[in-house]
């Protein structure tokens, strides 16, 4: 069980300025900007966050001891690009005055706003040396979350009678509600891709059904001579498929200059994926070919005769 003053994927919340001792000093506007986090020690462990480097905050770390502090990975690699963070000292400014504080462990990073958001820098301060007004606990349980939530309420009540509880949901709920936004989006976006998806292979068919019509005479005239119900279904099928290429070529170069905009709407792939991209190109000249089959069929029927007479 643990508690920060600011959940993962719920803002930014509250930040500080600071300085790298032993690194060129700057003026204070121009010093660089971090995330502060007000934590008790068993926070990382109950929210999954790994420790990459030294140690996580203990209880030992009170008001009296020496100030220590964690920071997150994208701070450590701006300011310590190969290692040696651990045993580092910021300069942390505060209301109260800059006080310097070390640095003994290093942890992964979590998202402050969105899933696929800016990775900030993060200084998380234990509790007793950097307290915040207000604190959310978080508990990690082997089974349903909501299963203990009046358990913990009555813990936190006997601890303090007039303590509010409030606001209690899993995290999942957290981060449904941080993906909703954009899984609107994505949904919209799917809904736009389907009915273009159908209206492609609704036009592909009456092209190629309307060119069988225009070219009756000519499939008669090469029935008459001996072509092969197999010859007719490869000559409509080859001028769906060169259709289907052309088309899909011109998507490709119109999808590797739009996508780019759409990188914030994507988690866990990129907008160039060469896997998305073959897929959708696969199916693309499955339809195609599918499209151009009922129109196939129907000339390799023609009766020559008919046909001829047609023309």
């Amino acid at each position: 069980m643990g508690a920060v003053n600011a959940l993962p994927l719920t803002g930014l919340a509250g930040g500080v300025t600071f300085a790298v001792v032993g690194h060129p000093p700057t003026d204070q506007a121009q010093r660089p900007a971090a995330l502060s986090r007000s934590i008790t020690p068993a926070y990382f462990a109950a929210m999954g966050i790994p420790l990459m480097e030294g140690r996580p905050l203990a209880d030992s770390d009170t008001a009296q001891s020496s100030p220590v502090v964690v920071i997150n990975q994208t701070l450590a690699r701006r300011f310590w690009p190969g290692s040696g963070s651990v045993g580092g000292r910021i300069a942390i400014d505060q209301a109260a005055g800059t006080q310097v504080a070390e640095i003994v462990g290093v942890v992964g990073d979590t998202q402050a706003e969105t899933v696929n958001g800016e990775e900030w820098p993060t200084i998380y301060g234990p509790y007793s040396q950097m307290p915040a007004i207000a604190m959310t606990m978080t508990v990690r349980t082997a089974g349903p979350p909501l299963a203990l939530a009046s358990a913990v309420a009555r813990e936190i009540h006997w601890l303090d009678p007039d303590q509010p509880v409030a606001d209690v949901r899993p995290m999942e709920e957290v981060v449904s509600a941080a993906l909703a936004e954009p899984r609107f989006h994505t949904a919209l976006l799917g809904t736009f891709a389907e009915i273009a998806f159908l209206l492609a292979a609704v036009g592909i068919y009456g092209v190629i059904s309307y060119d069988v019509s225009q070219r009756t005479g000519e499939i008669g005239i090469r029935i008459a001579l001996g072509a092969q119900p197999a010859d007719v279904r490869r000559l409509i099928l080859g001028q769906g498929a060169r259709l289907a290429v052309y088309g899909i070529g011109a998507g490709l170069l119109g999808a590797g200059v739009l996508t780019r905009w759409m990188g914030t709407m994507l988690f866990g792939v990129e907008p160039t994926d060469v896997w998305t991209f073959a897929a959708i190109s696969i199916l693309l000249a499955v339809v195609a070919l599918a499209a151009s089959y009922l129109p196939s069929r129907r000339a390799m029927a023609l009766d020559p005769v008919v046909a001829l007479r047609h023309q």
